[in-house]
């Protein structure tokens, strides 16, 4: 075997290395992935996860190049200083295999999970389906308001039932703002004069006290009590969400009795 082939093969069995490694690392930061609470979320994660995953020996291949083209300038600066340089051939097979293996991963990328994931959670922001749980969330200066026009209540928290199609219908009473669920991975702008919606399938019990990725939070700066723009998530369990909806409906019943 001579140098270049042993270099090669070094080289390669560094690229495993590097690979064995990223890919650890990854599957590590895949298990800390914050928590998450809609099927939509869910997709989100799996995408990400998956281009981790793919990108990984990527990025191990361009680390190698970096480690073995450092280690080989050593050895080319003796061999230039004890006789004629020598210029190394342009290697054509190595280099149609990375641009035809560059070109397949960013294709997958854009039609696969680009595409396909991006598009199945899209769809389902028109307009609610039969059977959605319609809220209306309005955002202003610094704070949010959910309504829900079909049980005739509101809230400043926002309170959700578990295993169940919520649309949200997303407005701003003064600038622009935006309506994000960490746990729910989506997010939607809340424009004056506009309804945006959105689409969210719960699939778990959480609320603010437990995880603070459960919460609403304003992600489009816009002015200076922005950082504190937040508002309680509750997901409950159907039941206990139906007697919260009884026991909020009486609530403002006598309150606006009293008046």
């Amino acid at each position: 075997m001579g140098p270049r082939s042993l270099r090669a093969v070094l080289a390669a069995a560094l690229w495993v290395v590097f690979t064995a490694l990223a890919e650890v690392g990854v599957e590590a930061l895949i298990a800390h992935f914050p928590v998450v609470a809609s099927s939509q979320g869910e997709l989100i994660d799996e995408t990400f996860a998956l281009l981790l995953r793919l990108t990984a020996p990527v990025f191990a291949f361009v680390v190698t190049v970096l480690v073995v083209s450092v280690l080989g300038a050593a050895q080319a600066r003796r061999e230039a200083a004890s006789g004629p340089a020598r210029y190394p051939r342009d290697n054509r097979y190595f280099s149609w295999t990375w641009f035809v293996v560059s070109l397949a991963l960013n294709v997958y990328f854009v039609f696969g999970p680009g595409v396909t994931d991006v598009e199945a959670i899209v769809l389902g922001h028109d307009r609610p389906a039969s059977g959605d749980l319609v809220v209306e969330a309005q955002a202003h200066q610094w704070g949010w308001d959910f309504a829900y026009p079909e049980l005739g209540i509101t809230s400043k928290t926002l309170v959700l039932p578990a295993g169940r199609e919520i649309h949200f219908v997303v407005t701003s009473k003064d600038v622009i703002h935006s309506f994000w669920v960490p746990a729910f991975r989506v997010k939607m702008d809340a424009i004056p004069g506009r309804e945006n919606h959105l689409t969210v399938t719960t699939t778990r019990v959480i609320s603010t006290n437990d995880d603070m990725t459960a919460r609403v939070q304003c992600a489009e700066l816009c002015g200076l009590g922005h950082p504190n723009m937040r508002a309680g998530l509750e997901v409950l369990p159907p039941d206990q969400f139906q007697a919260w909806v009884e026991k909020t409906k009486s609530e403002e019943t006598t309150t606006s009795g009293g008046r």
